[in-house]
């Protein structure tokens, strides 16, 4: 015969396997095995009171898992943002729980990867990005770049590095302007042309100029681009072949894309 349980009977097991479950994790976490504290450590449902114990674990790689934990809570990313181990710092300065009060002393950290990973993250805010857009190491720099959330006057100083490393980033960045991109695309790289000829915001006169660009891959995407303009904005037609035919009696220069910026257009 069934026994059909009432909402208070259910609750009553939901309680009891919350209680069982704590218990199991308070005990794994307590394991001699560190490998064991780690998987605790790193269970989205492990309970606070567990996770503060285990950020003071003895072994980095326990403390690490707790800092990549999604919800470990702000006062022990804290804690671990002061970590003597620098895999620690990371993974703090990539959580995305990681406030901007956090993210601002590790975007001055020593290590690089920890200043990576705070330029990567969403909460970063403009003034962190600013700082980090003026780093010392361009492989900081090129990674403020693919920020989703990084402006477009950060954007438009880091196209101008004497170091074309954070061109592909920013090529890539949804905030990168018309102005931007038009530069880019006069850099000489073709990894960063085909981004370029493939942003939406790539200007008509950007896609006129890639059109004659020497690499095929790149020629074809911006023909086919202009054509699609062509045909679905009618009121662009006459711009784009008046481009086109100024495009004709240009040079293509050595950098790939032929610049159309001197042109009286």
């Amino acid at each position: 015969m069934r026994t059909i349980l009432n909402y208070s009977g259910w609750q009553s097991i939901t309680e009891a396997r919350k209680k069982d479950s704590f218990e199991l994790l308070d005990l794994k976490s307590r394991d001699k095995d560190s490998q064991v504290r780690k998987r605790v450590a790193g269970n989205p449902d492990c309970p606070v009171e567990i996770l503060d114990r285990l950020s003071t674990d003895e072994k980095r790689s326990v403390r690490t898992s707790v800092a990549r934990n999604p919800n470990c809570p702000v006062r022990i990313l804290d804690r671990l943002s002061l970590d003597p181990e620098a895999e620690v710092r990371f993974q703090v300065a990539e959580n995305p729980n990681c406030p901007v009060e956090i993210l601002d002393p590790l975007s001055k950290d020593e290590n690089r990867a920890v200043r990576q990973r705070v330029a990567l993250n969403p909460n970063s805010g403009i003034e962190i990005l600013d700082r980090l857009s003026l780093d010392p190491d361009v492989e900081v720099r090129s990674t403020v770049g693919w920020n989703p959330n990084c402006p477009a006057q950060i954007l438009d100083r880091l196209s101008r590095d004497e170091d074309l490393s954070p061109g592909w980033a920013i090529a890539r960045n949804p905030n990168s302007t018309p102005e931007i991109l038009a530069r880019l695309s006069k850099q000489g790289r073709l990894f960063i042309r085909e981004e370029v000829v493939k942003h939406p915001n790539a200007s008509i006169e950007t896609l006129v100029a890639l059109s004659m660009d020497r690499n095929d891959g790149v020629r074809d995407i911006a023909v086919d681009r202009l054509a699609k303009l062509k045909e679905t904005r009618p009121e662009l037609r006459g711009r784009i072949e008046e481009l086109e035919n100024l495009a004709d009696l240009g040079i293509r220069g050595d950098e790939g894309a032929l610049d159309l910026s001197d042109l009286e257009i």
